[in-house]
């Protein structure tokens, strides 16, 4: 049986052989490169994203500095007076919490409309 060797089984040899150099060059070879290509590629692009991802954290950061730097200095410039008559406890979102009267309250209103305009218009 073991010396009982069909020329078919040469054949069959010869064409595996021809169909995996085949299989190997034209179909093979390519997808993989392909494959590594867009592999490289998304890399590329996930560094970017986290690249970008950081410098947007460095500007939100920055911008919450110069906001904060804009609130403390405008709660400095408004009056603090505190009257003993009537008293409001005033939220406005620029101050901070403070005691005031109805007339201190419509005046801080007024030279804060007055501030932000000027702000605004740059006059």
């Amino acid at each position: 049986m073991i010396g009982d060797f069909n020329i078919t089984f040469f054949i069959q040899i010869f064409n595996f052989l021809i169909s995996w150099f085949i299989l190997d060059r034209f179909l093979f070879k390519p997808c993989v490169e392909q494959v590594t290509f867009e592999d490289q590629e998304k890399m590329h692009k996930q560094a970017s994203v986290c690249k970008t991802q950081a410098d947007l954290h460095v500007v939100k950061t920055e911008k919450n500095k110069v906001f904060l730097n804009i609130r403390t200095t405008f709660a400095q410039t408004l009056p603090k007076t505190i009257s003993i008559n009537t008293k409001i406890i005033s939220t406005h979102s620029f101050i901070h919490v403070q005691e005031c009267d109805l007339a201190t309250q419509k005046n801080m209103q007024h030279v804060i409309v007055k501030q932000l305009v000027k702000r605004i218009t740059n006059v």
